[in-house]
């Protein structure tokens, strides 16, 4: 996914569970921003790795 190709409901809640998916590198790569930008509401997602354990209980990013 590539953020041009980003299309979004207005006002969308935008929830990312992957490692580094509300990075912002350069405004032109960041997939939050873009999202932002096409009128979500908000965007939730990891500056850092995110991950969960193979089994219950959840942690980590598997809270989100």
């Amino acid at each position: 996914m590539k953020p041009p190709a980003i299309s979004i409901a207005e006002n969308a809640i935008v929830m990312s569970e992957a490692c580094y998916g509300a990075r912002v590198v350069t405004d032109e790569d960041a997939i939050s921003l873009t999202f932002l930008e096409q009128g979500a509401g908000c965007f939730v997602g990891s500056t850092i790795i995110a991950w969960g354990p193979a089994e219950p209980p959840t942690s980590l990013a598997d809270v989100i």
